[in-house]
């Protein structure tokens, strides 16, 4: 909620300027201007504190309910507030109020004359403004699934790169463990060929002996 003070007289068109703000104000969040309804509460329904009362209503795939209301509710708030109540031309029907000892008026430094501000209030709820920002993200993809298969083109794709890159990584481990064992086999040669040629060259030593 929010109260909005301004000076009897000006409260009609403070009362439009916050209807359309809240209405550009639902736009920003990603509420489409498409479902939102613009609803003037009847006469015989407005609250009896209530000048006019303008309910942004939301099309819900289950159907319209209201966001938020913008009421002008008059000087009713601070009418029924204010201590010396006899003292002000309050338009509202207020209930006496004899205990208040604070004065809740604004003096016209003009005309030195004092009154009650008039109270534009906007008031949203948290809970289905959450609803309907969440239902404006919500889309239905045509292939009845979860994730759209452009997605699951991508994770296949990603998943054949992978399966190429361990079909390579194999093939490399393949030829590493085939030339270890060439390697392995050079050196046990090797070792077998500097054995025959220090047995040869005792024997010739023993030959010349």
């Amino acid at each position: 909620e929010l109260e909005f003070f301004v000076k009897p007289g000006s409260d009609e068109d403070w009362h439009k300027y916050w209807v359309d703000q809240r209405l550009t104000w639902w736009s920003e969040q990603g509420v489409s201007s498409d479902r939102l309804k613009l609803l003037e509460v009847e006469k015989e329904e407005l609250s009896h504190y209530s000048k006019a009362t303008f309910d942004i209503m939301y099309e819900f795939p289950h159907g319209l309910e209201e966001l938020e209301g913008v009421a002008n509710r008059t000087d009713f708030d601070l009418g029924s507030h204010t201590k010396n109540q006899e003292d002000y031309e309050i338009n509202a029907k207020v209930t006496p109020n004899k205990s208040s000892t604070t004065k809740l008026a604004i003096q016209d430094l003009d005309s030195k004359k004092w009154y009650i501000p008039f109270v534009i209030e906007p008031s949203a709820g948290v809970e289905r403004g959450v609803l309907a920002i969440l239902n404006e993200a919500y889309t239905q993809e045509d292939e009845n699934m979860l994730v759209p298969i452009s997605a699951w083109k991508k994770v296949l794709d990603q998943l054949g790169n992978l399966h190429e890159a361990d079909k390579l990584m194999a093939e490399a481990r393949e030829r590493a463990a085939k030339a270890e064992a060439e390697s392995e086999f050079l050196r046990e040669k090797l070792k077998n060929t500097r054995e025959e040629l220090n047995t040869f060259k005792k024997k010739k030593r023993f030959f010349f002996f």
